[in-house]
């Protein structure tokens, strides 16, 4: 029993996909995020002596006056205040 009406019951396109199968790909997806979330790179830590000479002198010099804030006391962010200045004191 077919009739005009059937061919609108269930539309048929090309390319088109289910919602399970929408579903499926969000569910990868969201697999794939977690993955590189979870991922632990290592890094290894290799200073430059004149760099790390640098930053001491200037770590020393901002001790001496009181004027390194616990927070600050972080050689990178030294390292990236000297670079910044070219390593001038």
């Amino acid at each position: 029993m077919s009739g005009p009406l059937d061919r609108f019951a269930r539309p048929c396109f090309e390319g088109s996909s289910t919602h399970d199968e929408r579903e499926e790909r969000k569910s990868d997806f969201e697999n794939s995020e977690d993955e590189r979330r979870t991922r632990i790179v290592s890094i290894e830590d290799i200073r430059d002596a004149e760099e790390l000479q640098a930053v001491d002198q200037f770590r020393q010099a901002l001790i001496s006056d009181d004027l390194l804030p616990g927070r600050h006391d972080d050689y990178y962010m030294m390292l990236r205040f000297l670079k910044a200045r070219k390593l001038i004191l």
